[in-house]
């Protein structure tokens, strides 16, 4: 009977088993839905499978209670993320973290910097790249070379003998004066000092200076004594415009003797521009003929088209004087003036002109 017993008692306790771990599991997973559901999570979430599939392949009670009572405490306070990076979300955050931040960041940071940096940079060399080369500086012509113009008024003769002419010798002092070409060798050569160590400045004149001197004109085989002033200014050491104003005493009559001059060393021909234009400011002077009168200071504006070799300008004195002239070389010509260009790059430009009453000269630095 005892065996009986046993036996029976024996397969009644694996029935209750059986009977109790039915409800029992059932009851686990209506637990484990009822958190995950309070956790916001639902069979279409992307944590939800990974999480479910692990444990079901693990098989392991373990991972599932750990996830309701670990994950439910640290899900609500702190990020639903860390159930997966603890358990089945290993996964799903490796690879949806990893996907978002590297394709992100890479992305961002890579198309955005090297499309700025690179774009800019490479911008910004073509552009100073493009920057014209200025022009190598030159060296003027080494031999002084100008234009002149002079009046010598013979009040016996009732005549006015007038040249005006490029053709004399300079020096970095003096000039010739071509009275011989203007009274049709009447007159003498005439050599003239036009400046000296320590002259002072011009009354009225903006940067021009004085000098006061005397010489000799050879007339009829006669020498008749000049006194003279010479006003005169000077652009860098390559240029000079000047009066050279007097009178020469004949038979004791006082004869006026008017001249005026540009002077310097000039741009050599090969280094003329032949294109563009540029703008020249500088001075003007401007006096009556005659004995007694004063010259007058002002200043000249000019634009000059290389290209198309011309030379416009307005002097503010004598009432507004237009200077209108044709280029060709290194100098340039009007119906009213002669002028040419000096320094090694066309640097300063200078001339002379006359009126009906008067003469005077212009120089002018590019800008």
């Amino acid at each position: 009977m005892l065996p009986n017993t046993h036996s029976v008692s024996t397969n009644n306790s694996s029935d209750s088993i059986k009977k109790l771990n039915t409800p029992l599991k059932a009851g686990v997973i209506l637990i484990s839905s009822i958190i995950l559901a309070a956790c916001g999570l639902d069979s279409s979430s992307t944590y939800y499978y990974p999480g479910a599939v692990s444990s079901e392949n693990t098989g392991s009670n373990t991972d599932t209670g750990t996830d309701s009572n670990t994950d439910t405490g640290t899900d609500s306070n702190t990020d639903t993320g860390t159930d997966s990076n603890t358990d089945t979300g290993t996964d799903s955050n490796t690879d949806t973290g990893t996907d978002s931040n590297t394709d992100a960041g890479t992305d961002s940071n890579t198309d955005a910097g090297t499309d700025s940096n690179t774009g800019a940079g490479s911008d910004a060399q073509e552009s100073e790249g493009s920057n014209p080369t200025p022009p190598q500086k030159a060296d003027p012509e080494s031999t002084k070379t100008g234009v002149q113009a002079i009046n010598v008024d013979v009040v016996p003769l009732n005549k006015v003998f007038k040249v005006t002419t490029r053709d004399f010798t300079i020096s970095d002092t003096s000039v010739v004066a071509r009275a011989d070409l203007a009274s049709e060798d009447l007159l003498g050569k005439v050599p003239v000092t036009t400046s000296a160590s320590g002259d002072g400045a011009a009354p009225g004149g903006n940067g021009f200076k004085l000098h006061n001197d005397s010489a000799e004109v050879e007339a009829l085989g006669q020498k008749l004594p000049l006194e003279y002033a010479s006003v005169y200014k000077d652009f860098d050491t390559v240029m000079r415009i000047g009066h050279i104003n007097g009178k020469a005493t004949f038979s004791g009559l006082d004869l006026p003797v008017d001249g005026v001059a540009v002077l310097g060393n000039a741009t050599k021909v090969e280094n003329m521009p032949t294109e563009g234009t540029a703008s020249y400011i500088g001075d003007a002077t401007y006096r009556d003929l005659g004995l007694g009168n004063s010259i007058e200071f002002g200043t000249s504006s000019f634009n000059v088209d290389f290209a198309g070799k011309s030379v416009s300008g307005k002097l503010s004195v004598a009432g507004g004087v237009d200077i209108n002239a044709t280029i060709s070389g290194n100098k340039f010509s009007g119906s009213n003036t002669e002028g040419g260009f000096y320094g090694g790059n066309a640097d300063f430009l200078g001339g002379i002109y006359q009126t009906d009453k008067g003469q005077g000269t212009y120089g002018a630095a590019k800008q």
